[in-house]
């Protein structure tokens, strides 16, 4: 399967529209992300050389498409609260979580924070 395949495939999957912007010497696949920004991916016919183009991005976005929106911590948020944690990074408050009564930290918590979307760290 090249790039190209298994990347439509995927695109796919996630219900994403795409189109085919390709030529006689490239595969070329254009979609649209959640953001609303234009992507594309081109690949050589001999699957040796791909690239991914952006258009209108902020830095920040760069970062996260490439690297990733980074790690965050579940923290609870007072010792009279045993049930509600927060988000280290963004501040969202989440309840219902279990935390344990002898300090240890949180029971359960999500693997990745609903609000940010960050990894939680220590989840």
């Amino acid at each position: 399967m090249t790039a190209t395949e298994e990347l439509r495939a995927l695109l796919d999957e996630r219900g994403v529209e795409w189109t085919d912007g390709g030529n006689a010497l490239l595969w070329c696949t254009v979609w649209h992300g959640k953001d609303g920004k234009q992507w594309r991916m081109t690949e050589n016919m001999s699957g040796m050389l791909t690239e991914l183009k952006s258009w209108h991005v902020t830095p920040a976005q760069a970062i996260e498409a490439t690297l990733g929106r980074g790690e965050c911590r579940m923290l609870r948020i007072s010792e009279a609260c045993y049930d509600d944690i927060e988000c280290s990074e963004c501040g969202a408050c989440l309840w219902g979580f279990q935390i344990d009564m002898e300090g240890e930290g949180v029971k359960s918590r999500p693997k990745y924070c609903p609000n940010c979307g960050r990894r939680v760290a220590n989840g």
